[in-house]
């Protein structure tokens, strides 16, 4: 049997877990990442959807017999629902998780999110206030590569227009007739900020050039996914997998 040593044994290799490797291993500890899914090739994925029949949210990605996850397709085989309301959310289990297939969508929350019991009750206050959790929006968007408009009301955290790392992703044809349309309804129109790359270089990833599959997988990695720091947890020469 192979052995290991490490410093920290990380399980997982999703976002949580692979940001924290990445900043373990450019600290120069020794991080052991367990995952139980397996590694994947972006151009094998990419063609692996492009040849599916179904095009669901994993149909890119294989499903293992050691390592199963739901498919949209064929929820009932691997979710046991016994309320009301059954789950339709899928998740991959592949190194790198759900990242790979999420729809890069990051919008901050606002001040009155974390305080719903004080002022509208219902749900629990936060246990941490906004201000504390504020302070931590900058790295993270950071880290993720963030793309939007601190200026646009609709979606402003009313931290003062705190910028994002990068400009908002520019509007698609579609966008700008759905912008003009709300203009003439009175209405207000803004984009979600995404974890897309804007510009080319950010994180080393390129920008987005409208492959128009962000879910379930960007072909050029323009949209944030943990491979991300996978990848710089092993550059830095201190992470191990075992898979």
């Amino acid at each position: 049997m192979e052995r290991f040593a490490a410093d920290v044994v990380v399980v997982g290799s999703g976002v949580a877990g692979a940001l924290l490797s990445a900043k373990l291993a450019n600290r120069g500890v020794a991080v052991l990442m367990l995952d139980a899914g397996p590694n994947i090739e972006r151009a094998e994925a990419v063609e692996r959807f492009q040849k599916a029949v179904v095009k669901s949210g994993n149909s890119p990605y294989p499903d293992n017999p050691h390592a199963p996850h739901p498919d949209e397709s064929r929820l009932g085989e691997y979710i046991v629902d016994a309320g009301k309301m059954p789950f339709r959310g899928v998740y991959t289990r592949v190194v790198g998780g759900t990242t790979w297939h999420w729809d890069g969508t990051v919008a901050r929350f606002r001040p009155n999110d974390l305080k719903l019991r004080t002022l509208f009750g219902v749900g629990e206050d936060w246990p941490i206030s906004y201000q504390e959790l504020a302070a931590w929006y900058d790295e993270a968007e950071r880290e993720l590569g963030v793309s939007g408009d601190a200026a646009t009301a609709l979606f402003s955290d009313l931290r003062g227009g705190v910028p994002y790392p990068m400009p908002a992703v520019p509007l698609s044809v579609l966008d700008l007739f759905a912008k003009r349309a709300a203009e003439v309804a009175g209405l207000g129109f803004a984009t979600y900020p995404q974890a897309r790359n804007s510009v080319d270089g950010y994180q080393e990833r390129p920008a987005c050039c409208g492959n128009n599959t962000c879910a379930p997988i960007c072909p050029v990695q323009a949209k944030y996914d943990a491979m991300t720091h996978v990848e710089r947890a092993k550059v830095a020469g201190r992470a191990t997998f075992f898979l």
